[in-house]
């Protein structure tokens, strides 16, 4: 299933509708094959995700009691997202903009994108992908 995630935002660059929640598009390389990928595995992918997640959560309350649970959940889920949030965000912020600008056909990507992170304030995460 998360081998089916990358194949998923893969394609959801190259799709001939457009998707409001992801910012790269490559004009030059649409194909409807991919919409239909992406509607196939999204079809099914969350709901499966979903129910592995629950029957481990279940299996966990059961087992252990519900603050153990938590506990477990906060140790192995949110504390390691919270360190490669901060640690990953100016690697993510990088490689988007510089594709979108790739994908526009703009002669002096690196340049801009270089001029761009002499700001200090992007390591802050907010909606700069639009």
């Amino acid at each position: 299933m998360m081998l089916l995630g990358l194949v998923l935002l893969s394609a959801i660059t190259y799709r001939n509708i457009d998707f409001d929640n992801w910012p790269l598009k490559d004009l030059g390389a649409t194909h409807l094959f991919n919409d239909y990928l992406v509607g196939l595995i999204h079809s099914f992918r969350m709901q499966i995700l979903f129910l592995v997640a629950g029957f481990f959560v279940s299996m966990l309350f059961y087992e252990r009691q519900p603050i153990k649970m938590i506990k477990n959940r906060v140790s192995r889920i949110v504390l390691p997202f919270i360190v490669f949030v901060i640690l990953l965000w100016p690697t993510i912020v990088f490689t988007f903009s510089y594709t979108r600008l790739v994908f526009s056909g703009s002669d002096t990507t690196l340049k801009t994108i270089l001029s761009y992170f002499s700001n200090p304030l992007i390591l802050i995460p907010t909606n700069t992908f639009n």
